[in-house]
């Protein structure tokens, strides 16, 4: 019986082997053709390291410890030998494939790489179908990612598990979300948003999540698959009351942002708990077409939720016993994010079988993380992109220094590296060197000639060439843009996507309007990289040089418009501003990529025309509501910058100048474009040209205002020609990461008015939580212009919180300057 038996695995591993052979094989020829027939993959399970070498017969060998470290080896090879590129934001693979001239050796830094944080698989890929997804495989698989996410087939699981549980089918219907929500459904936030969907969408949908898990492993990857924590449908209690289930717990968790209902939970040490899961992974199983998942993801408590009288390590527990139950010896993936998870979750846990998702979004010094874990693994995950927001951005010089990790309180637990930027079609240049990383020595901290050989080395891989204009371009972004000075969510805001008003700074509610690199630097190595083009026209046949060329100039555009808009309200500048917001959506018209166009052309063929309307909806009131999350997830696309944010700008000031409010010309604009969107393709075919124009109207307004493309270093305020006492609003959410003291600090700077201050008011959301009353002025005097706010407990990390400044000029309504925000303890 023995023998039989070991007879039977050893026939599984070898059509396994023989699987996974094909499977690499296939990656090479799909990533150039020739390299068809000239790879020889060798799978040796006591192989330390990767080996890249001539073989005897002049073909490219490859021999690593298993199936994803081999497809990783190629990668390697197409990175160091053929000076190949790939990325999300365009390849360069139709170069010539040599065969080594010396054998190569990697050594993994780490053990662990996972991919995505729930939010990229909505903002990034709501909508992709299997040929996307094919190419994002086979990124992976070439970056040597082990761990990734998979959303798709959930809703197909949920159904199943919820007519098993006698929910209504209606109810089912408006329980489960579009897949442009689906992220915060699955982390317990909302229900329903953007449904119902059509049961041969659910289908196919499920369809495509089986294609992605077994396109995976294949690779030799292991997908993280839903985990059941105890979220259910927030009124499914009362169809349980009568079956056998009437004994659960429930907790109701409340509401998320914007007045979201969230997920109840079935509390996990509830007597029904193990049941219902057994239910759900039983359903998750046969929908991916699998026996047993590697991984479970699920998070309690996100962002939020009600932890009232509910034994949190208990419940921890009991999830974890339940995924063993369904998979022995599969790893629960649990996300590190706004406290989250609590100490009393993690003294539930078996650290054998948990791994902790560290976010980290500081990429000023992120590699200075300090939180551990108790004894859980944890991977550090670079938190680069929120929403998928375009806009030069990274810690270049932070990731530099990464390896100062292993010096860290937590690094005895440290397992490796995650990405979960929310959006990954951005910045090339962060996320190329941070995956670099991923086969380099762990406690490697690169110096400046490092850093510059790699910079050399980058440009020729990714644009075929390092020509003196392009280096000088990306050593000007590395300093500037790639260098933040502070901790922030995601890259300095374009305000030409912000909701219109005068003291607009930043688009989202929870992002940074601090501009702390200069315009000039954005603007040069825009004008190099065009340059770098006039002298190598080659360089335009190269989508990736293409791509990055308007991804520059659109910065270059973007930054602008902070300063234009200061002097709009004068009748300065109004023109101008709004010449720079078409400039930008010209420049951005010319590449398809850059387009909306491009991103509904992809919804359609998975979801038809409610796919479209859901990426609209995302990108702009993100909702279809009026709150929070307005332009949360906004871009810089063709056809949405004219068509929408243009669009905005213009009734703004046409409103102002009719001294009437605009809020109701703007709520019928988000309607009327959620309806009707952009349809058309109508770009420049001339690339440069556009380009060209756009560079030289962006000069041209550097010479007339040379003075107002200085970084900024605090809140631009201004009365604006107000007289008698006013109150000035400004959005400081960006600044409240935890409890402690708001530290103001007001200062004049130009004007013939001081400006006196009575009072400043701290408001998280409608609700005043914090004010200082006492009487200030900065001018030319200036005396008890501070002012303290206490920010006693945070909820959850969502709320908008508005600083509210009263105050009068003193003598006149003709002053402005800034002020300072220090998060005190």
């Amino acid at each position: 019986m023995k023998s039989k038996q070991l007879l039977l695995t050893l026939v599984a591993t070898l059509c396994a082997a023989v699987v996974h052979a094909d499977a690499l094989t296939d990656l090479a020829e799909r990533v150039s053709p020739q390299l068809k027939d000239r790879v020889t993959f060798t799978i040796n399970p006591q192989d330390a390291v990767i080996t890249v070498a001539p073989s005897a017969s002049g073909k490219i060998q490859i021999t690593a410890a298993d199936t994803r470290l081999a497809a990783a080896g190629l990668g390697c090879y197409l990175r160091d030998v053929a000076q190949a590129h790939w990325s999300w934001c365009g390849n360069r693979l139709n170069v010539p494939m040599p065969t080594p001239t010396q054998t190569r050796t990697y050594q993994p830094a780490f053990s662990r790489t996972v991919a995505y944080n729930y939010c990229t698989l909505s903002y990034t890929m709501a909508f992709w179908g299997k040929q996307e997804w094919r190419e994002e495989l086979d990124r992976l698989a070439l970056y040597g990612f082990e761990m990734p996410l998979v959303q798709a087939g959930l809703p197909k699981v949920w159904q199943l598990t919820l007519r098993e549980l006698g929910y209504p089918e209606e109810r089912i219907a408006a329980f489960i979300p579009d897949e442009a929500a689906a992220a915060w459904w699955n982390m317990g936030n909302l229900e329903g948003l953007g449904g119902p969907l059509s049961q041969a969408r659910i289908d196919a949908d499920a369809e495509l999540g089986r294609f992605i898990v077994g396109e995976a492993k294949a690779l030799g990857m292991k997908p993280i698959l839903q985990g059941f924590v105890g979220l259910l449908p927030h009124d499914l209690p009362k169809y349980l009351s009568k079956t056998e289930y009437a004994d659960a717990t429930f907790i109701n968790q409340g509401h998320w942002v914007d007045g979201f209902v969230r997920p109840t939970l079935l509390l996990p040490n509830s007597a029904s708990f193990s049941k219902i899961a057994a239910i759900w992974y039983k359903n998750l199983l046969h929908v991916y077409g699998v026996n047993r998942a590697d991984a479970f993801a699920g998070d309690l408590f996100h962002e939020g939720g009600n932890t009232a009288g509910v034994d949190v390590t208990a419940c921890a527990r009991a999830v974890q016993a339940a995924q063993q139950a369904a998979s022995p010896g599969a790893i629960w993936v649990i996300q590190a994010w706004h406290g989250n998870p609590r100490a009393e979750l993690l003294a539930g846990l078996n650290p054998q079988y948990a791994l902790v998702e560290a976010l980290v979004k500081n990429q000023a010094d992120g590699q200075r993380y300090t939180r551990s874990f108790a004894k859980v693994p944890w991977v550090w995950c670079e938190l680069l992109n929120f929403g998928g927001n375009h806009g030069l951005y990274g810690g270049m010089n932070m990731l530099k220094q990464l390896g100062e990790l292993t010096k860290q309180p937590g690094a005895s637990t440290l397992a490796g590296y995650g990405l979960l930027s929310e959006g990954l079609e951005t910045n090339p240049l962060f996320y190329e060197f941070f995956t670099e990383r991923f086969f380099m020595p762990r406690d490697k901290v690169f110096t400046e000639a490092d850093y510059a050989a790699w910079l050399k080395a980058y440009a020729r891989r990714r644009y075929g060439m390092d020509s003196e204009l392009i280096q000088k371009a990306l050593q000007l972004l590395s300093k500037s843009v790639y260098k933040p000075l502070r901790e922030q969510e995601g890259c300095t805001e374009s305000i030409a996507c912000a909701k219109p008003s005068w003291t607009a700074r930043k688009a989202s509610s929870w992002a940074s309007g601090d501009v702390y690199y200069s315009a000039q630097d954005t603007l040069k190595a825009a004008l190099h990289l065009a340059n770098a083009a006039k002298q190598h026209p080659e360089l335009l046949q190269t989508e990736t040089f293409r791509y990055d060329l308007v991804d520059v100039t659109r910065q270059a555009l973007s930054d602008l418009a902070r300063p234009l808009l200061a002097s709009a309200r004068e009748g300065k500048t109004a023109p101008y501003f709004l010449e720079a917001i078409r400039q930008t959506d010209q420049v951005l018209s010319c590449e398809p990529r850059w387009t909306l166009a491009w991103r509904e052309t992809i919804a359609r063929r998975t979801g038809g025309e409610a796919a479209a309307k859901a990426i609209r909806r995302m990108y702009t009131t993100w909702s279809g509501r009026n709150g929070s999350l307005n332009d949360y997830a906004h871009r810089q696309l063709g056809g949405l910058m004219r068509d929408y944010y243009l669009q905005r700008w213009l009734r703004f000031f046409a409103a102002e100048a009719e001294n009437r409010r605009v809020d109701a010309d703007l709520q019928q604009l988000d309607a009327t474009f959620l309806q009707q969107g952009v349809t058309s393709f109508a770009g420049r075919k001339n690339l440069m040209g556009a380009v060209r124009e756009a560079l030289t109207f962006a000069t041209e307004v550097h010479k007339l205002y040379p003075e107002s493309f200085a970084p900024v270093t605090g809140v631009p305020w201004s009365l604006n020609g107000r007289t008698g006492v006013t109150t000035m609003a400004f959005s400081v959410s960006e600044y409240i990461t935890r409890a402690g003291v708001l530290e103001i600090a007001i200062q004049y700077q130009s004007g013939p008015n001081a400006l006196r201050i009575h009072a400043i008011e701290l408001f998280e959301g409608a609700k005043k939580v914090a004010e200082d009353r006492h009487e200030g002025q900065t001018g030319l005097k200036t005396f008890n212009n501070v002012y303290r706010l206490p920010v006693k407990q945070l909820r959850a990390g969502l709320e908008d919180y508005t600083l509210r400044i009263t105050c009068h000029g003193d003598g006149g309504g003709h002053s402005s300057g800034i002020f300072t925000v220090k998060l005190k303890p």
